[in-house]
């Protein structure tokens, strides 16, 4: 995923002082994540696009899937750099519009507010029912670039790059810091992401980059 999930077993080190253990950051191959850009170990960079919408081409004329081909072909042709298309299968997670929308509904009078709270336990019921979404990103990388502003930029002009392209045909945002760490929490906590979410495990400092020794 992403090209830098190199899971390894390394031999236990002699536990003397001044050794270092290794830290989760080793075994990920991930640096940091900053400005929305994945650092990695080696060096190489990761930004990340999330396709919003679609298209259904069964549903359009045959001048506007030939358009939409058209367009996607062209958007190929002009990369002159490798991109990856990752899709993140996770169940439907309504709670944040569920709490947005009782806490509108907390202004009603009672007899709306009661109906908004029993329609709130329906929603959650429903979204807990086993319901998945798929989430498609498209995934831009830099390597081999030793200068880091260098890099940065590179990486900034090819992801800004691919958005415009995809725009053309297709709704699509680039991930911000808090947007990329929700991808990566979701994708290697899947059975607690909806338990907890990035937000929650970032109010609790579980995503800080640098792992601190607890005192």
């Amino acid at each position: 995923m992403f090209g830098f999930m190199r899971w390894r077993k390394k031999r236990p080190e002699a536990e003397t002082e001044g050794t270092r253990v290794p830290s989760v950051q080793d075994f990920l191959g991930i640096k940091d994540v900053r400005d929305g850009i994945i650092i990695l170990n080696d060096g190489g960079y990761r930004a990340l696009i999330e396709v919003i919408g679609g298209v259904n081409v069964s549903l359009l004329s045959d001048a506007e899937s030939d358009a939409v081909e058209d367009l996607f072909g062209r958007f190929v042709a002009s990369l002159n750099f490798p991109v990856q298309i990752y899709v993140q299968t996770r169940p439907l997670d309504l709670a944040g519009e569920i709490e947005e929308f009782l806490k509108r509904s907390s202004a009603l009078n009672p007899a709306l507010q009661a109906y908004a709270a029993s329609f709130a336990r329906y929603v959650s019921y429903w979204a807990g029912s086993g319901v998945l979404v798929k989430k498609v990103y498209v995934v831009v990388p830099v390597e081999g670039e030793e200068d880091p502003y260098v890099a940065h930029q590179e990486i900034l002009r090819r992801r800004d790059f691919v958005a415009a392209e995809l725009q053309r045909f297709v709704a699509c945002r680039p991930l911000d810091t808090e947007g990329v760490l929700d991808v990566l929490y979701t994708a290697l906590n899947k059975s607690a992401a909806t338990a907890m979410r990035a937000s929650d495990a970032a109010r609790f400092g579980f995503l800080e980059p640098v792992v601190r020794e607890l005192r």
